[in-house]
């Protein structure tokens, strides 16, 4: 089965290998369950001004709750939040209009067709990578979403880092615009959750 990759990380091809192999070895697939990790790495870019407000806020959170709070925690509570919201969803299609409605607000995309974005041109957007360590459950959960909405918007240019991108970015901004009490209350109520 040949299928888009939706990730760097690309966990759909991996799992498709994995349950092919019917006639592999119960000791191969012992070994490919136990190498499996909880968490994986990837890097989505943020506009450099946002990754250093974001730094700022994670401090905030800090300082208020006195527990360590970094960028990687932000970024697993808002792809956790996400991810919820793509089970109670039906079908992909409200998640992608979520995320195309956050990504004009955030991304200053000024022109959008389903085979390519194009962003600003006023100038060069400096993007810094985040590296964070998130739930392989969670982006596998992305890439089938990904994979699903090739059926509703086939050639569509999402993947998962770009998701993450979009995630992060449009909450950062959310709190330049809003303010930072309410996003404050909000994450510290996940926290202590």
């Amino acid at each position: 089965m040949t299928m888009n990759k939706y990730s760097k990380l690309n966990l759909i091809e991996e799992e498709m290998q994995y349950y092919d192999g019917r006639k592999k070895m119960i000791l191969e697939k012992v070994l490919y369950t136990l190498s499996r990790t909880t968490y994986v790495s990837i890097t989505p870019k943020i506009k450099k001004d946002l990754f250093i407000r974001s730094i700022a806020f994670c401090k905030d959170i800090e300082r208020l709750t006195d527990e360590l709070f970094d960028q990687g925690k932000l970024m697993n509570i808002l792809l956790s939040d996400f991810v919820k919201e793509l089970s109670r969803n039906k079908g992909s299609l409200p998640a992608y209009h979520y995320l195309m409605e956050r990504t004009e607000k955030s991304l200053k995309i000024d022109h959008y067709s389903q085979s390519s974005f194009q962003t600003s041109t006023k100038g060069r957007i400096q993007k810094l990578p985040l590296h964070v360590e998130v739930l392989r459950e969670e982006v596998l959960r992305l890439e089938w979403f990904l994979y699903d909405l090739e059926d509703s918007v086939p050639g569509h240019n999402l993947t998962v880092e770009l998701i993450l991108e979009i995630l992060y970015s449009d909450f950062i901004l959310s709190v330049k615009r809003e303010g930072m009490e309410k996003a404050v209350d909000a994450i510290i109520k996940i926290i202590e959750n």
